[in-house]
């Protein structure tokens, strides 16, 4: 069901903002309340996507709704983030749309200033920073490497893209480049026009932004740390880790590697070399998750078989450049490839240290 107070959808408005929601009752009034604040004021548009939350949030959204002719809020049944942001894009009226995890805040001149580089460059998209915080405190900052840069062209937003497919392989750790959705703008009629939607997988912000990104032609940035995401009571993949974390984690590899078969211009190459990094190291984190999950001996062998004989995995470690790693990579990466379970483990307890 989907309800539009004051006739909202039939208005028109610069940005529209989606924010999905689940078991975030805690939380909400914060995050809509700095959409409320932003700058831009009745010219943004507020998408709240109650996805069959069992809390009171579902009735939250509803009392903004009705208090405030810039807000609808539509209801689902619960599918997950990625289905509750399309239910958003399709019900967004905005020239550009965004999104914001309910759990989080923005600062209040955020969409006004991505809206203002977008129209000063023309751009299909404009990507700005993000901070972390933790208890009150901000504990990180993670900035566009770019600053003020605009990509213009095919082959410059390809250069652009390729950082979303994972880590060169002379990088000891990723690229400080986000790859989530939040800090960010998109042309609405873009997004449409090629049917660009989320994934239901996880790390679906990847997926989008490889689609979103492989159909526009101008692409912007931004210094500004705009964006707060809240990292509270958050469980580490350690203490989260389940059987089928490994099968969406291998649904994600497939879904990126289609649209690498795509990418055949001068940079494909090097959007291999990123993806096949981007799996080595999410092989790794799984082989640490499941050494320190819940599971029995039984159970721990046959997930580790699952993850060191994938295909996907042993395609990644054939011919990679593994020197160009750090010490403590090169040394997991052989013992992968070797099929070493005890180092494996043994590097695993290292780690957790």
């Amino acid at each position: 069901m989907m309800r539009r107070d004051r006739d909202s959808a039939s208005r028109r408005y610069d940005v529209s903002v989606v924010v999905p929601i689940y078991r975030v009752e805690r939380y909400l009034d914060d995050c809509v309340r700095s959409l409320l604040a932003q700058t831009l004021g009745d010219r943004l548009q507020i998408v709240l996507v109650d996805d069959g939350s069992p809390d009171r949030c579902g009735e939250i959204a509803d009392g903004y709704a009705e208090r405030y002719g810039n807000i609808i809020c539509v209801h689902r049944e619960n599918g997950g983030l990625g289905p509750a942001r399309n239910s958003g894009i399709d019900a967004a009226c905005g020239e550009y749309v965004g999104f914001v995890d309910s759990d989080d805040w923005v600062d209040s001149d955020m969409y006004k200033g991505l809206l203002d580089r977008a129209r000063e460059t023309g751009a299909d998209a404009v990507f700005s920073g993000m901070k972390t915080i933790c208890g009150g405190e901000r504990v990180a900052d993670f900035p566009v490497p770019y600053g003020n840069a605009v990509f213009d062209g095919i082959d410059a937003v390809m250069d652009f893209r390729k950082t979303f497919y994972g880590a060169a392989p002379s990088r000891e750790a990723m690229e400080p480049m986000q790859v989530s959705v939040c800090p960010a703008i998109y042309k609405r009629e873009l997004l449409n026009r090629s049917y660009i939607r989320f994934e239901n997988t996880r790390s679906e912000d990847i997926v989008f932004n490889l689609d979103a990104l492989g159909a526009m032609r101008i692409v912007a940035t931004m210094p500004q740390l705009y964006y707060s995401y809240r990292k509270e009571q958050q469980e580490s993949i350690t203490s989260t880790f389940k059987r089928s974390t490994v099968m969406e984690y291998f649904l994600l590899f497939d879904l990126v590697e289609q649209r690498l078969v795509k990418d055949r211009g001068k940079l494909g190459e090097q959007c291999r070399l990123r993806f096949h990094r981007r799996v080595i190291d999410c092989s790794r984190g799984m082989l640490q998750g499941i050494f320190s999950g819940a599971f029995d001996s039984a159970e721990k062998d046959e997930l580790v078989r699952i993850v060191l004989e994938a295909p996907m995995l042993k395609d990644a470690m054939a011919g990679y450049p593994w020197w160009k790693l750090s010490l403590k990579q090169a040394l997991f990466f052989v013992a992968m490839r070797s099929g070493w379970k005890g180092a494996l483990q043994l590097m695993s307890s290292l780690n957790r240290r």
